[in-house]
């Protein structure tokens, strides 16, 4: 019997650990999709700093901080 509920109780921490580096990469991946864009520009374009499209990609990772709070309550129910 004790087996059993040992056994249940390290798959519930199993499957909270995935879930765990599931929203960590999902965090993670989006700051990089909405930043990437504009520090590209930053450093390696600097001919377009004042442009519309670097305002854009600004925007966007500014964004990334509207999208945390969302993605935080999307997938980290508990």
């Amino acid at each position: 019997m004790q087996s059993k509920a040992n056994e249940k109780r390290k798959e519930a921490e199993k499957a909270k650990r995935r879930k765990t580096i599931f929203t960590l990469a999902l965090i993670t991946g989006t700051f990089i999709i909405c930043w990437t864009p504009f520090f590209f520009i930053l450093s390696f374009l600097p001919q377009y700093i004042k442009t519309v499209a670097c305002d854009v990609f600004h925007w966007c990772g500014i964004l990334n901080s509207a999208l945390n709070p969302i993605l935080y309550t999307l997938f980290a129910k508990n």
